[in-house]
């Protein structure tokens, strides 16, 4: 079975992907929404069928001020833009356009400044 290292796969960002300096992880997320089409005659089980699909990446980093990555996605939600962004491993690449909704900084007392990002998906995500 070939697996893939977790510290081999990148978050990116850009047209140009360029990867976010400092990561320590990332995941993507994809969702599929349920419409309940549950009718009596169904009774006492409900039936569902499916609706839209979303998704969502994050990304854990130690911060550097200076890195680009890093700052495009502070200022993709300081003054809202969509942005490229890209969840990549040795075998895959997925791509989508999405809106930073969440960005923290962390700076505990016995540690180094890290940052959380949270991008959105609008619309597709394309694997290849």
């Amino acid at each position: 079975m070939a697996t893939e290292k977790g510290y081999n796969v990148l978050f990116k960002i850009g047209a140009t992907p360029a990867a976010v300096s400092g990561q320590r992880e990332g995941t993507l997320t994809r969702n599929q929404d349920t419409i309940d089409a549950t009718v009596k005659a169904d009774f006492p089980n409900k039936t569902y069928t499916q609706g839209f699909t979303g998704w969502q990446m994050t990304c854990g980093n130690v911060v550097d001020l200076t890195d680009g990555g890093l700052t495009a996605l502070e200022a993709a939600i300081n003054v809202p833009a969509v942005v490229s962004v890209s969840f990549v491993a040795a075998g895959a690449t997925w791509t989508g356009s999405a809106n930073v909704t969440a960005f923290d900084y962390n700076a505990p007392l016995n540690d180094v400044m890290s940052a959380s990002v949270t991008v959105q998906g609008t619309g597709a995500l394309t694997k290849t």
